[in-house]
């Protein structure tokens, strides 16, 4: 049984040599040469907004490529890092560890609509290349939504529907359009969408 929901689970021999490339330099080059990098909406929409003591959400954090940039910037604050993959997650708090950052991550290993959290308790939810993975990504987004304070920022990251590798039964990748009106959908004030190059990002907030 898949403990996220998600067709494409990461777990054994494939987090072990996927999450180091996926947190690597060689990610980095990729998106910037061919996919866009997400992180440029996150520096601009989260990074540059927080005080350091907010507490963040992150769904699907993986072995933290988007994670451990934002616990860099929260020193009074915590990067809660929800994934269904212990292995994954393993890799995360190694790294952390080496950049003296373990102390500003909670691990969460969980199904990414559960993540155990109080309701109204983020300043911001956030999630990059998941939702393409699961049959059904609602739940997932009601729960980045439950958790977060009123005024809290929503930022969501994903593969545009023509990039994406769609797997039999998963979701799939998405359009500025569909992601607009999914998000509306689900009650997000100051909603905007971004896409760049194979990534569509859309935020706003609840």
């Amino acid at each position: 049984m898949k403990k996220n929901g998600a067709i494409n689970e990461w777990h054994g021999m494939r987090a072990r040599v996927g999450g180091r490339f996926l947190n690597s330099g060689l990610r980095r080059l990729a998106e910037r040469l061919v996919m866009g990098d997400a992180r440029d909406v996150l520096d601009e929409k989260l990074l540059a907004r927080l005080r350091g003591d907010e507490q963040v959400l992150d769904a699907g954090a993986g072995s933290g490529y988007y994670s451990l940039r934002i616990a860099g910037r929260l020193p009074l604050g915590r990067v809660h890092c929800l994934d269904s993959s212990g292995d994954m997650l393993a890799l995360l708090i190694k790294k952390a560890s080496r950049l003296g950052l373990a102390g500003r991550i909670v691990r969460i290993e969980s199904d990414a609509a559960r993540s155990g959290l109080p309701d109204s308790s983020m300043d911001a939810s956030v999630s990059f290349g998941l939702m393409h993975e699961l049959p059904d990504p609602e739940p997932v987004l009601d729960e980045l939504l439950r958790v977060l304070k009123p005024g809290g920022l929503i930022l969501v990251g994903d593969f545009s529907r023509e990039f994406a590798h769609r797997h039999p039964g998963a979701h799939g990748g998405y359009d500025p359009d569909q992601f607009r009106a999914l998000l509306a959908r689900k009650g997000v004030k100051d909603l905007e969408v971004t896409r760049m190059k194979k990534w569509v990002c859309a935020w706003g907030t609840r």
